[in-house]
């Protein structure tokens, strides 16, 4: 199917005109690290922030986990552990909450603390990207995830074919075995996918001796999972295409919960799209989707996991659509391009307790996971304006509707939103790009946007968490200036240089946050904050010579409660990565990366109690997190005589490095929120 002439128009009008989204093999982009400029096939398209990742790329890294893949995206960090199965991520201080996710274009609202917010196998992911700043409608930005499929694999002139995978980690006996068959035939493709994976607990880094005082209980787990895609061209310009995921996964309830959590997750998405080629003002898609996730706990008592006659079971089901279309209209200045759209996405979350001895369900009757219903309704328009002389002007107007409503939600004797609440906002954005030669261009922009409160910050207490029905929507206002630079001759005829710097500041008005006012929720009370600001930067560089690639980057964000002038405590470290990476010759490939984490200094010296009041917190209790490197290098071999096998390796966490992403003072080890050691990993793959 050809690509779309709009998408290939977009990318050339921004800043970097050759970005990973638009080829497989591209001569000058940047790899790893954030580029300025994407096409116009999502909700928000503007010069923004962009990490785009590619399968090699995943593959090498060895994620276990979606948020595995971005650990190295700046300023994007790692929350929610230690458990694999319960992390997500943060961007830019803000976490997975206010970030708009899409899996081949279904929206994802499940996000539940402790029971996890990530079902997805990266095996199975053709790309990933990350997008920085208020975007789609997100105060954060956007996750785009894209699934693998049978044009992905198959040889040049085959129509039929196979890939086996296994793959082995060291540090917790990790053990993998996927298989895939996929086929071409006139104009039908289809790809079927299934992946088994097993884990032990593993062994945190510092050198401890492996007597199991290293590890922590809760950090195994195991995951089944299978993929559906197909697809048909019903002309040069048309395609219909189906994707089917199913994962099914265990683990343990990780930090003062006791509990084994199993998950059935599905998400199913019919998509079609209209290139309309010889016409430019129609480039049209348009998805349903369904997303369904059930999560089972049985409770225990402790390491024993002795279990008790209680069981519970939670229900997040959402359906949705998303409809866009891209016009060109090449007579209004010298070009102006289009992205205009509308959207419906529709959840409902339900609680249910149950008992071991007859397992029955009693619908309904949780007090702490009742049933709610709630819908988000969105529609938008961009305008991509090239005024000629290298200047381009985005405008941008976006309306965003939240509605939420209850049927049997309690609190303390209280009924909670019977009768429902509507939030809704216009909002706007404006995004400034001029071309100051052909190496250097700056740019700026505003950006506004309408978060709502998930229905877990609502209702859910998680029997740690105290809810909260009265959480308003968050308002954010977000502005960003900055620079890039590109040179494709720099001291040879054969290298490049890239770099790019800006700066932010996202003032967010109603801000959800978490207090630790109420003795009775150990895990916190959520709250809305009058004002909190956001600021900090990124800069980034990539510089290639011949079939060497490295890049740096350092990125900080800081966050501050206005009101009260205190630092947030979730705010990630400071954080500097560096890589670099060579091409040996046509069997071989190395690489390495380090990434270092400065102190987290920045940290609340007092904390809100009950009426208000600031208490401060003794020097010895706060939240700083010790500074701390890890270095992880990897190999891939394709035999030029077996071109049809790769083996992957890699050794993470080279120096056995001891480091915790957050600090958690009621542990009552640092096993149980410490990162893993080094490890040494082992992936064979034969594509026949």
């Amino acid at each position: 199917m050809l690509r779309s002439k709009i998408s290939l128009a977009i990318c050339t009008a921004l800043v970097c005109s050759t970005t990973q989204a638009q080829t497989e093999t591209p001569t000058f982009y940047l790899e790893k690290i954030t580029v300025i400029g994407s096409s116009i096939d999502s909700e928000s398209d503007t010069t923004q922030s962009i990490d785009i990742i590619s399968r090699d790329e995943i593959r090498n890294s060895n994620a276990q986990t979606i948020p595995d893949v971005f650990k190295s995206s700046p300023n994007v960090e790692i929350t929610g552990g230690p458990n694999a199965s319960v992390k997500s991520i943060s961007i830019r201080g803000l976490d997975q909450d206010h970030v708009n996710v899409t899996i081949d274009g279904a929206r994802q609202s499940y996000s539940h603390s402790k029971k996890g917010s990530w079902a997805i196998n990266p095996n199975y992911l053709k790309s990933a990207t990350v997008t920085n700043g208020t975007s789609s409608g997100a105060a954060a930005g956007a996750v785009k995830l894209e699934f693998i499929s049978a044009y992905d694999l198959l040889k040049p002139g085959a129509s039929f074919g196979g890939l086996v995978n296994t793959g082995f980690r060291s540090n917790n006996e990790q053990q993998t075995l996927s298989g895939s068959l996929f086929g071409l035939h006139n104009n039908f493709d289809w790809l079927f996918s299934a992946t088994d994976s097993s884990r032990n607990p593993y062994s945190i880094g510092g050198g401890y001796q492996r007597d199991g005082s290293d590890t922590y209980y809760k950090t195994g787990g195991e995951e089944q999972s299978y993929l559906f895609k197909s697809g048909y061209d019903l002309s040069s310009d048309q395609r219909l295409e189906v994707s089917i995921y199913i994962d099914k996964s265990k683990w343990d309830q990780v930090r003062q919960d006791y509990g084994y959590n199993s998950r059935d997750y599905t998400n199913a998405v019919l998509t079609y799209s209209n290139e309309a080629l010889g016409n430019d003002l129609v480039d049209f898609h348009a998805n349903v989707y369904i997303n369904q996730v059930d999560t089972y706990t049985v409770e225990y008592t402790d390491e024993t996991k002795v279990t008790t006659s209680d069981t519970q079971k939670i229900s997040d089901d959402s359906y949705g659509f998303i409809l866009t279309n891209n016009s060109q209209l090449n007579n209004v200045f010298e070009e102006t391009l289009l992205h205009y759209g509308v959207s419906g996405h529709f959840t409902s979350h339900k609680g249910e307790i149950g008992t071991l001895e007859d397992g029955a369900w009693i619908d309904e009757s949780a007090q702490s996971e009742p049933s709610a219903n709630s819908h988000q309704l969105g529609t938008w328009i961009n305008a991509q304006m090239d005024l000629g002389n290298g200047f381009t002007l985005t405008p941008s107007l976006r309306y965003d509707e939240f509605y939420v409503e209850s049927s049997n939600a309690e609190f303390e004797g209280q009924a909670l939103l019977r009768d429902g609440r509507t939030e809704n906002q216009w909002s706007t954005g404006l995004r400034l790009n001029q071309q100051l030669s052909e190496k250097l261009a700056l740019f700026a922009a505003y950006d506004e946007a309408l978060t709502a409160p998930r229905l877990s910050e609502l209702f859910t207490s998680g029997r740690g968490f105290k809810p909260d029905p009265n959480l308003k929507s968050e308002r954010s206002q977000n502005k960003e200036i900055g620079l890039t630079f590109k040179n494709k001759a720099l001291l040879t005829d054969d290298d490049s240089l890239l770099a790019k710097v800006n700066i932010f500041q996202n003032d967010i008005k109603d801000y959800i946050g978490t207090d630790y006012s109420d003795p009775n929720y150990k895990d916190g009370v959520k709250v809305n904050r009058d004002k909190i600001r956001l600021r900090g930067g990124e800069i980034l560089t990539q510089y290639q010579f011949n079939t060497w690639i490295t890049s740096a980057s350092y990125a900080v964000t800081i966050g501050e409660d206005l009101k009260t002038g205190q630092y947030l405590s979730d705010m990630p470290s400071d954080k500097i990565v560096v890589s670099i990476e060579n091409q040996l010759d046509e069997e071989w490939r190395l690489g390495g990366k380090a990434t270092h984490a400065l102190k987290r200094h920045r940290v609340p010296t007092a904390s809100t109690e009950a009426g208000g009041e600031l208490v401060p917190i003794p020097e010895n209790e706060r939240q700083s997190v010790p500074a701390w490197t890890t270095v992880d290098v990897y190999a891939e071999y394709i035999p030029a005589k077996l071109e049809d096998l790769t083996l992957s390796m890699s050794v993470t966490n080279l120096f056995d490095e001891a480091y915790a992403l957050q600090n958690d003072s009621r542990a009552d080890s640092k096993a149980e929120y410490y990162e893993e050691g080094r490890s040494i990993n082992i992936n064979l793959a034969y594509n026949f």
